[in-house]
């Protein structure tokens, strides 16, 4: 049909033949032409061309990638022009591999650029996956989508795999598509691009492999790009083949005439009679079955018959090369040289059934490219029942927008993509631990509660007031708020410091009195310095809240808490967890033998093991788990946060309520109450031997009272020029396991008091006090 109407200079498509009438007189003999339908068929192209009887003046065609080098190298081995209908490959039109090839299908780049325009216009820019053949142009068109997914930041991994091809059937079965797809559905990405050499003979083993690894379910995005033909993945085809396609995006250049045939090309279609066909069936006989061919038509081929989506890329593939030829530059003796045809044909600009026909790119090396936004861009849409739909295409500005009549179907007839990828493990706490979590800081809290409230209702027995009520208020405290780490250690190890440093300064006997807040400035300090800390990293660097990827092929990820500038916050607030924790050790080892009821030291060392032990143990494990699971990381912390607080109340209140409940029943001694006149030993803590420079507690007689409130008289010396006199009288009931400092009232003669002078308190220590009676 072309060369008919070149010769006719019959300007219905290209409306600049009828340019042509005066100044060009070539005619195309069909006689003496070679029309060879090559399909697939390098080599047999190839050998055909060497065995023509005459060297062609051009060589126009094929459709076919590997053809189209095959014939592009022969070319330039002959000088002559090779116009192209379509090749993708980048070496086909390279200008330095194959200066006299030119194609008038946009090539490579081109279509990556579009395909990535499309994917940004659908919001797909992530997590998309390029499965493309293991070839030269499988490899070619991977790297043109990737330089354009780069440029336009869309996240993609590649694939490859091994398309069809009989001489290779060994390499096709060593990386079949379902490896390809399987590593695709375990990374969770839900839109695949694909990329195929040959779609005809390479769609059924990937829609197989689709089908047997149920990707087929509506929940993935196929996109497509280069050569289709509807027909042939509905008309007959196998049925995942069929499912494979619909809600599928097909995105290539489609000729306006396929969709209206009452424009040029598809009129002039139509319009063709008896003459042409058996014109086709003369020039293109079909020898045999098994030879490529067309089928012997009847006269009504062109009416009933659709063009193929290739008929108008050759139609305009063979003007490009016939007109070249009028517009070449000729020599003296008329003939035309390959070099000033293929000059020619790359300086045209004509309108051809495929649009506007023009050549050259913005950089030397794709002279003989098509100009891009010479060819509509279209997205073609499978659906059910083996339609398509355009519903989405390439405007006159260059970009992608939607027909407001047509919606996009996806697959299972859905009008919404599917999510960019398949939900990936978030490693959430299952709300049975959840549960668990909270049911042991509650246990913990009221543990806390509870032992304050039983410090309250037993504060008057001296079990309780030796251990000073207010610190154990405070250590409560701690315990309930220990869930915050830094404030609840520091309250509790400082509340225990603080009242072993009380406890110390009265028995040293420098003061006449030791009251909470002559004591209490470290403590205070401590928590108001943890404050600061912890304000300032939250006001300057505040924890927020992250997820990391732990898991590259399925995406499994964790949350964390995490901050850019954390060690220079929690180095210094570590440091002040630490230090009353080592202050309280010090004060317990200074404090060793004063009476366990006062100081508890054999249970503060216990305690202190007991919480290195758990951060030893915990920590470790924690930072392993940190980034491989949350449950894990999760239980570390939960036990160590709920074993802090657990471990301080039984130590420290679990010897106390023993304590207190023999004292109530009676238990652990003869129950005898000490008599009027019996002799007994005083022990008086806190004299300092001046030789020696240490605490002594020393024991001396003492007679006790035979009243009903008995009394106890005795004296201490620890020299003869320093004397301190104890005078103690009884005013309830006197027992040896039982505190004085509660149950009798001191008069105590310092020698650092007036002389004379008397110093009482009913409940709480002097400074001067005997501590330790």
């Amino acid at each position: 049909m072309a060369i008919q109407q070149f010769n006719e200079r019959n300007s219905s498509v290209v409306p600049q033949l009828a340019e042509l009438v005066e100044d060009c007189n070539i005619q195309v003999d069909l006689e003496k032409s070679l029309l060879y339908d090559s399909g697939a068929d390098a080599f047999g192209s190839a050998r055909a061309l060497y065995r023509a009887v005459e060297e062609p003046c051009a060589i126009i065609g094929p459709f076919d990638d590997s053809v189209a080098e095959q014939l592009a190298t022969l070319a330039m081995a002959a000088e002559i022009p090779h116009v192209v209908s379509r090749a993708y490959s980048l070496g086909v039109t390279s200008e330095t591999e194959n200066p006299y090839t030119t194609t008038v299908y946009p090539d490579l780049l081109s279509s990556a650029r579009q395909v990535a325009s499309y994917l940004s216009f659908k919001e797909r820019t992530d997590h998309v996956a390029i499965i493309y053949g293991l070839s030269d142009l499988g490899l070619q068109r991977y790297e043109a989508l990737r330089v354009e997914f780069r440029e336009r930041m869309i996240g993609h991994m590649g694939f490859s795999f091994a398309e069809v091809a009989t001489e290779l059937q060994y390499f096709t079965d060593l990386f079949p598509p379902i490896t390809a797809l399987r590593e695709i559905k375990q990374r969770g990405q839900r839109t695949i691009v694909f990329c195929l050499d040959n779609p005809k003979s390479s769609l059924q083993p990937i829609a197989d492999a689709i089908e047997e690894l149920d990707m087929n379910n509506g929940d993935y995005f196929f996109v497509f790009h280069d050569r289709f033909d509807p027909n042939q993945y509905f008309d007959g085809a196998n049925q995942n083949l069929t499912d494979f396609v619909k809600g599928s995006a097909w995105i290539v250049t489609v000729p306006e005439f396929h969709l209206d045939y009452t424009l040029p090309f598809g009129a002039s279609w139509l319009s063709q009679g008896k003459d042409t066909v058996d014109t086709l069936n003369e020039v293109i006989p079909v020898e045999e079955e098994s030879s490529p061919g067309f089928i012997f038509t009847n006269d009504d081929f062109f009416q009933t018959t659709e063009a193929e989506y290739g008929a108008g890329f050759m139609f305009d593939a063979i003007m490009a090369a016939l007109i070249g030829a009028c517009q070449a530059h000729r020599s003296p003796d008329g003939s035309i040289s390959g070099s000033s045809h293929q000059a020619a044909i790359r300086n045209l600009n004509f309108t051809g059934a495929t649009g506007t026909v023009a050549f050259g790119a913005e950089v030397s090396e794709r002279a003989g490219t098509r100009q891009e936004g010479t060819v509509p861009w279209v997205a073609v849409n499978f659906i059910d029942d083996g339609d398509v739909d355009i519903p989405e295409f390439v405007n006159a500005e260059g970009e992608w927008q939607s027909d407001q009549g047509i919606d996009f179907v996806y697959a299972k007839e859905r009008t919404s993509g599917p999510p960019l990828r398949a939900p990936t493990k978030a490693n959430y706490l299952t709300k049975g631990l959840r549960v668990f979590g909270f049911t042991l800081m509650s246990i913990a809290m009221a543990c806390g509660v509870g032992s304050a409230i039983w410090v309250f209702m037993n504060r008057k027995h001296r079990v309780l007031t030796a251990s000073q009520p207010p610190f154990l208020y405070l250590i409560c405290l701690g315990t309930i708020v220990q869930s915050a780490f830094a404030l609840g250690h520091i309250l509790v190890y400082a509340s225990i410091f603080t009242k072993l440093w009380r406890v110390n300064k009265v028995l040293q006997f420098t003061r006449r009195k030791v009251s909470f807040v002559q004591v209490g400035a470290p403590m205070f300090l401590l928590l108001l310095g943890a404050i600061v800390i912890l304000v300032l990293w939250t006001v300057i660097d505040p924890l927020t809240w992250e997820r990391d990827e732990i898991n590259e092929i399925t995406g499994e990820n964790v949350g964390t808490c995490e901050s850019r500038r954390a060690e220079a916050f929690a180095a210094p607030l570590l440091a002040i967890i630490l230090l009353p924790t080592v202050m309280t050790g010090f004060m317990a080892y200074k404090t060793k033998d004063v009476d366990e009821q006062y100081t508890e030291g054999w249970w503060i060392f216990t305690l202190i093991t007991i919480h290195l032990q758990i951060m030893f143990v915990t920590t470790p494990v924690i930072i392993i788990l940190n980034d491989i699971s949350t449950s894990g990381r999760y239980l570390g912390f939960l036990l160590m946060m709920w074993s802090f607080p657990m471990s301080t109340l039984c130590s420290i209140f679990i010897p106390k309520m023993t304590t207190h409940l023999y004292a109530v029943k009676g238990w652990g001694g003869d129950g005898s109450t000490p008599k009027r006149g019996e002799r007994g030993n005083v022990r008086v803590s806190g004299l300092t031997d001046q030789s020696s420079n240490k605490n002594k507690n020393q024991y001396h007689d003492a007679t006790f009272s035979s009243t009903s409130k008995p009394s106890i008289t005795g004296s201490a010396t620890k020299a003869p020029e320093n004397t301190a006199r104890v005078e103690l009288a009884g005013s309830s009931t006197f027992a040896a396991q039982q505190d004085p400092s509660t149950i009798l009232q001191s008069s105590i003669t310092s020698p650092l008091a007036t002389k004379g002078e008397q110093v009482q308190e009913e409940n709480g220590f002097h400074e001067g006090e005997t501590a330790g009676i």
